[in-house]
């Protein structure tokens, strides 16, 4: 199951590591990735991306820390027409609405909870992603990431005024655990019972800044726009993230229906509203892929047949030469011909 996150959460990555003395450039040649695959904040990358860089980053940087380094260094911009709510938000409360409410525009699979329990408030960030190790130890920067980058909204908004009595996190205290301390301005808990951190509860109706409620009723209008249109485009979608998908292994219907946190059903009912299904849509992401490395590769033909998910070559010729009308061999052939001329 793969769960996708806007490129931005990763902003400043790169610079971060030069600083450090470490050259991201091997990282992600290693990992298989393109150099500029940070470079538009608004691009969609997988869960299994961010934390195997993080990953990668902590162990060539040898710095415990980094995600907090990162988060720091972070401006609010990151989060996108988001972050613009949050300058507009007159106070604690409201910013933490803001990020509950639209956080899932970023970030698939996650969620912040807030509970205020007498003078005290818990921030509770929860992911469905938090009990898989998709990059080693990566997905424990990436939930270290998440609750610095919160915390560093709330203090830079608030000029530093804003501090929580706790930090908490569910992994085991790392080797470097005195620069949390420094970092959060507060007790850091490891091994706890959730990820996040609590802070006085009369903090919520901290002033921010002056009261732009028509320019934030305009973004919320505008976000609640975008999160319509997410779910009118959900078949778009759905082809979005099996073209993510596929080439990385198993992609079936359950997988692809947790992503958007629907049951098989669920997913199934609401494609067929689209007048489409999910075995078309998987089809013409593989006939996509297929035609592109017939094209631009010389990969044998069974090896694409496996890269696209077919357990058989005879099945995906089969099916191939229905929609093409040939096979892939004697599309890639007639494709040589054509170039000689």
């Amino acid at each position: 199951m793969s769960f996708f996150v806007r490129a931005g959460v990763l902003s400043g990555f790169s610079a971060l590591m030069v600083e450090l003395g470490a050259n991201p450039g091997p990282i992600f040649h290693q990992l298989g990735l393109a150099t500029d695959v940070l470079n538009d904040e608004e691009d969609l990358i997988t869960l299994e991306t961010v934390t195997a860089l993080l990953d990668a980053a902590v162990k060539s940087t040898k710095c415990d820390y980094f995600s907090l380094m990162l988060a720091n260094r972070q401006d609010v911009s990151f989060v996108g027409v988001v972050g613009l709510a949050l300058k507009a938000a007159p106070d604690i409360r409201t910013i933490l609405h803001e990020v509950i409410h639209y956080l899932s525009l970023h970030v698939q699979g996650a969620e912040w909870h807030i509970k205020v329990d007498g003078e005290l408030t818990h921030c509770n960030w929860t992911h469905r992603w938090a009990n898989r190790s998709p990059g080693g130890s990566g997905w424990k920067n990436a939930v270290c990431l998440a609750v610095a980058q919160l915390f560093c909204v709330l203090r830079k908004l608030s000029g530093e005024r804003w501090s929580p009595t706790c930090i908490n996190f569910h992994y085991d205290q790392p080797k470097q655990q005195w620069f949390y301390k420094t970092f959060f301005h507060a007790p850091t808990v490891f091994s706890s019972d959730f990820d996040g951190f609590v802070f006085k509860s009369c903090d919520l109706d901290m002033v921010i800044s002056e009261r732009q409620d028509k320019l934030l009723s305009v973004l919320d209008d505008y976000m609640e726009g975008l999160k319509k249109d997410a779910t009118e485009d959900l078949s778009q979608q759905v082809t979005h993230v099996i073209r993510q998908t596929i080439i990385h292994g198993k992609c079936d219907i359950d997988q692809i229906a947790s992503v958007f946190n629907y049951s098989k059903r669920t997913l199934q009912r609401k494609l067929k509203e689209h007048d489409t299904s999910f075995q078309h849509l998987r089809e013409e992401v593989r006939f996509e892929i297929a035609t592109q490395y017939l094209t631009e590769t010389t990969m044998p033909i069974s090896n694409i047949s496996e890269l696209i998910g077919y357990a058989e070559l005879s099945v995906f010729s089969r099916n191939f030469k229905k929609r093409f009308g040939v096979s892939p061999r004697k599309w890639r052939a007639d494709l040589t011909d054509r170039s000689k001329v």
